[in-house]
Parts: C-alpha cells; sequence; structure tokens
C-alpha cells in the first residue's frame, strides 16, 4: 500500500503547493445547484452522470487543500481500478510470472499520472478524469472467464454508459481484446469488437437528435475538452488567487521579481500598492481608463471586477461580472458572477434583481449562508444603510458619476 499512498502525497503537493492557482480557478466557470432541474438538466445530454458528477466535485475546488485531496483521492482511485483491470487482461501463461504483474503494476500508475497532467491545462475538464474512473469500474465488473457473457453484458454497458459516461466507454470494446491470447477465441473477439463499436457509433449519431451540439463535440465528449473561449492565463490565475486572498505584500513581491504582462494583473499590482500606500488614490484613479482592455479573458473579467469593487465604480464592477458569467462556456455559470451581482444590484438599489440572484445562490453548498445573509439586507433596505461594508458602496454609488464604456 505504499506506493499508492506516495502517489496521492505526491499529486496533492503538487496542486497545493505548486499549481494552486489552477485549482481555485476550476471552480470559477462552474456554479452546481443541489436542485433536481439542475440533476435533469445534466442527465439530459451524453455523459451526464460524469459531468454531474465533475460539477459537485469543482464546487469543492473553492478550497485549495480540498481541491488538491480530491485531485490525490482520484488519482489514488484511478491506479487501483487500473490495477485490477490490468491483472484481467493479463495472458493466463503470464499469470504466475513475477516479472509480468511487476510491469503491470507499474503500468497501472500511468493512468493517474496522464490524467493529472492533462488538467494543468485548464480546458481539460474533470470530466474526463471522472468518466474515465466510472468507464474503469464498469470495466472491473464485467463478467471475467465468460466471453459471451461478457460480450453480452458489454452491449447493454455500451448503449447505458454512453449515455451516462460519454464516448469514454470506447474502452468497454477495446478491453475485450484481451481475448485475442486465446487461440479458438480470435476471429470472435475481432468481431464482437467492431460490433461493439458500430453499436456505440449507433448510439452517438443517435444521440444527435437531442443534443444542441456537432457530431465533433459529441464524439469527443461534451464536457470532456473545451475548445472555445479565452479562460486567462496562468499569470492571471496567480494574481487572481493572490487577489482573492488580498495577500497585497506578495502581489508587490511577485510583480518586483517579474512586471506582469497581462493588463488585469497589472490593474491588480496598483490596487495593492495603493493599500500599502505606495500609491496614492488619485495615482491608482488614473489606470481606471483603460479597465475595458484588460477584460480579455474569464480570469481577467472575475479580477477587474474585483478591482471596480475595490474602487467603489459598481456598475464597471457588475459589466465585468456578466462578462465573468457570460464567458463561462458549455452552458455554465460562475458562482463567484452570480455573488458580484448580486452585490451590485443590492447596492445600487435593485432589490428584486438583487433576490433572483441570491435565490440561485441559495442552491449552492458554499454560497448559501452568504446568500441568505445578503437575503435579509435585500428584504429590509432600510438596514442597509448601517452594513459597514454595503452601506459604503451604496453612499458613494449615490455620490459619484457613473462611468459607461461600450
Amino acid at each position: 500500500m505504499v506506493a499508492p499512498v506516495l502517489l496521492g502525497i505526491v499529486v496533492f503537493g503538487f496542486w497545493s503547493m505548486l499549481k494552486p492557482h489552477w485549482v481555485i480557478e476550476r471552480e470559477l466557470l462552474q456554479m452546481f445547484r443541489w436542485t433536481g432541474d439542475y440533476f435533469v438538466g445534466r442527465m439530459m445530454m451524453p455523459g451526464g452522470l460524469a459531468r454531474y458528477v465533475a460539477d459537485f466535485l469543482s464546487q469543492f475546488f473553492i478550497s485549495v487543500r480540498l481541491g488538491a485531496f480530491l485531485l490525490a483521492l482520484m488519482a489514488v482511485l484511478s491506479q487501483g481500478l487500473s490495477w485490477i483491470v490490468l491483472r484481467r487482461m493479463r495472458p493466463q501463461r503470464a499469470s504466475s510470472s513475477s516479472a509480468f504483474t511487476a510491469r503491470t503494476y507499474a503500468l497501472s500508475f500511468v493512468p493517474a499520472l496522464v490524467f493529472n497532467f492533462l488538467l494543468c491545462d485548464m480546458r481539460v475538464q474533470l470530466t474526463l478524469f471522472v468518466a474515465f474512473l466510472m468507464t474503469l469500474v464498469c470495466l472491473a465488473l464485467l463478467p471475467r472467464r465468460r466471453p459471451s457473457a461478457s460480450l453480452a453484458v458489454s452491449a447493454v454497458v455500451v448503449v447505458i454508459g454512453y449515455w451516462l459516461i460519454g464516448p469514454m466507454v470506447l474502452l468497454v470494446p477495446l478491453y475485450h481484446l484481451r481475448w485475442l491470447t486465446v487461440h479458438q477465441q480470435q476471429l470472435k473477439t475481432v468481431v464482437s469488437v467492431i460490433a461493439l463499436i458500430l453499436l456505440l457509433t449507433v448510439c452517438m449519431f443517435c444521440s444527435l437528435r437531442v443534443t444542441p451540439y456537432p457530431l465533433r463535440i459529441v464524439a469527443q465528449g461534451i464536457d470532456y475538452v473545451w475548445n472555445t473561449g479565452k479562460i486567462g492565463t496562468d499569470e492571471e490565475m496567480q494574481y487572481d488567487l493572490l487577489l482573492r486572498e488580498a495577500d497585497w505584500k506578495s502581489i508587490l513581491q511577485k510583480a518586483s521579481q517579474q512586471p506582469p504582462h497581462s493588463a488585469a494583473s497589472r490593474h491588480i499590482v496598483q490596487l495593492a500598492a495603493w493599500y500599502q500606500g505606495q500609491i496614492s488614490q488619485q495615482q491608482l484613479a488614473e489606470t481606471f481608463s483603460n479597465v475595458r482592455e484588460s477584460i480579455n479573458s474569464s480570469v481577467a473579467a472575475g479580477m477587474m471586477s474585483d478591482f471596480c469593487m475595490h474602487l467603489g465604480v459598481l456598475n464597471i464592477a457588475q459589466r465585468a461580472a456578466f462578462e465573468l458569467n457570460e464567458s463561462a462556456v458549455n452552458y455554465n455559470k460562475s458562482a463567484r458572477a452570480m455573488k458580484r451581482l448580486a452585490e451590485t444590484a443590492l447596492c445600487t438599489g435593485q432589490y428584486e434583481v438583487a433576490l433572483k440572484y441570491v435565490a440561485l445562490l441559495e442552491q449552492t453548498l458554499f454560497y448559501r449562508s452568504w446568500a441568505h445573509d445578503l437575503r435579509d439586507l435585500a428584504e429590509h433596505p432600510d438596514r442597509l444603510k448601517a452594513h459597514k461594508k454595503y452601506g459604503m458602496y451604496q453612499k458613494v454609488y449615490a455620490e459619484a458619476t457613473d462611468h459607461i464604456f461600450i
């Protein structure tokens, strides 16, 4: 058991210490809601269950350590399930070979390492990893020693599994290639594998009748990889993490080591300098003129929304939050953007609009308590003036001139 534990420790350390910003940003472009309609909406598309589970896990990525732990746990599960499946695939004559066993056990670590490497690209979604784990569970539950029974069960698994898991169930037909080591089963195996792949292809084309996606997206997995949308650069994600933590000293230290390239990152450096007393409020306000050019990615939109909120420029903070919410690809929404939209609607006197966003956030796990508090303010506006934070924002908004850009 030492090797899997070491794998988990390495994966946890990698994400929590080397790539914490990648963990936290995976929560940025999703809003998991604990409602029946959210579940039904996911299940109406191929691969819906895998996507639903991935969304469920992604909500915990609001904490770096919790997200890193979940990725480490998935890596350990991947290794264990891969080992079970690989042991079943070995030829009968090699069953007693210690060298073959050692090579197979070493190979069981490869999928976990590959998927964690792929997740270093924000376009690759957690759904892909979840779908792989679900497929491994299906392979482990197939009849082990009877080819005919295994084939019959596989036909059912391909049909149902495609809708629940997505095209990752292609591994089920390929799994039957293990029977090629049996001379009497070779022809039957080839025919069976081709038949299962054709069955999967038919399921895929049939699903096009009920999904708003082209064949290319359906074939690669609806939520496996995002091909569109500019999420943000690694630099922006690092600064965004420090901004969320309000770690102004670390922001300035990072900028002194290497000047930021992103316009949004430069704004955050100016904000940190203001909080540290290195520049005046007038100097900070002078950087406000090119906010529009800074909103060029999802992460940058979130950063600029925070930047404008710190300055009390609520309408542009709201605009940037809208950009973040609508830039979430694959029809997702952002809980972080919803929170900001609720705040700006409250402070600008749009109480009914604020309650709309609050109602959605109350269906989440980590934003629910905050939404309850905001509901109380939206339903009793007379209490807003006495609020330390939102009362100040409301006063600034009432006295300031609107800034609008197109």
